[in-house]
């Protein structure tokens, strides 16, 4: 008996210590580790003060002990990651270029911290990162749009540049020609002058062109080409462009005010542009402008009994509104309120 255990006891043995040098060999990767993950882990901890405070000795100590790391195929997207966030935050741009190329997906975390910093409110530095995910991947049409949506919030005139830039980009996936096109007439009528000319022909290539990815700058294209129109003087052409827009979004507040507006003044339609005008008063109840340009028509129209709660109901909206107390004044003899 004892003869036959002995073979299979130590089999047993041979067997444990075989287990427990597989176990060995598997652990030695991390335990090689162990000194470059400690190595980013004090240079992350670093890193976490010198973003919350600001202070630029915490970001060098950062940034010198990720970049010795920054070489281990254990930690190394980790270090490079740190290393970006370092140089962006001390505005060296050309060191977080160099980090962020080296992290796998790094263009699409870069947009991710622009959106970050709007989110704050940040738009400066998020003008910044979407200037990095341009450096990224020029071109990238999306990227082009970011920066230049940033700028137009800063009121920088490069957006006008930027946004040129996204239409000559070589890709577009979340915001297409037109609508970048829109955008570009948006800053061309906000413009100080308004560039009315230009603003209509860029809404006017954005639809001509029907390359939409937000669906909803059709629109704004609409009506920012209607009211480019109707600013330089070309009224009908400005009145047809408001009814195609109420024709196609029925409760628009402004298509129809407009549209109704336009009826009276440009075709002397009092049915159309009443009925544009009633139509908005039922979506905007607590607006004044239907009501200030029904009662308007109604004054002119001789028909004081319509326009005057009209035009006192303006005044309940707006006691300062000039207009609306002027022309109740002339209706009713100068004994308006």
């Amino acid at each position: 008996m004892t003869t036959e255990r002995r073979p299979t006891a130590r089999a047993n043995h041979l067997a444990i210590w075989a287990l427990l040098l597989l176990a060995l060999v598997a652990a030695l990767p991390a335990l090689a580790a162990l000194p470059a993950r400690a190595r980013a882990n004090a240079g992350s901890w670093h890193l976490n003060r010198g973003l919350a405070g600001g202070e630029p000795a915490e970001l060098e100590r950062a940034t010198a002990q990720l970049a010795d790391v920054s070489e281990s195929p254990v930690v190394g997207q980790r270090a490079w990651r740190g290393l970006g966030l370092a140089a962006m935050t001390a505005a060296r741009d050309d060191d977080a270029l160099a980090a962020w190329q080296q992290i796998d997906g790094g263009a699409a975390e870069v947009t991710l911290w622009g959106y970050q910093a709007e989110s704050a409110g940040d738009w400066a530095a998020a003008r910044d990162w979407h200037r990095l995910a341009v450096r990224l991947d020029p071109h990238d049409g999306d990227a082009w749009y970011e920066v230049a949506r940033a700028s137009a919030q800063l009121g920088d005139v490069a957006a006008t540049e930027a946004y040129q830039q996204a239409l000559a980009a070589a890709r577009h996936a979340r915001f297409g020609p037109s609508n970048i096109l829109t955008r570009l007439g948006e800053l061309a009528k906000n413009a100080a002058p308004p560039d009315w000319a230009a603003a209509l022909s860029h809404f006017e290539d954005a639809l001509r062109r029907d390359a939409f990815i937000v669906a909803d700058d059709r629109l704004q294209a609409h009506l920012g080409r209607a009211e480019a129109l109707d600013k330089l003087g070309q009224t009908a052409a400005a009145l047809d462009a408001y009814r195609q827009a109420a024709a196609a979004w029925p409760n628009h507040y402004w298509a129809n005010v407009h549209s109704g507006r336009l009826s009276w003044y440009v075709a002397g339609d009092a049915t159309q542009a009443t009925a544009f005008l009633n139509h908005a008063i039922t979506l905007q109840p607590d607006d004044k402008w239907a009501y200030l340009f029904l009662g308007g028509i109604y004054a002119e129209a001789g028909q004081a009994d319509r326009a005057i709660p009209l035009l006192q109901r303006v005044l309940e909206l707006d006691p300062d509104d000039a207009t609306a107390r002027q022309q109740l004044d002339q209706l009713m003899g100068g004994d308006g309120p």
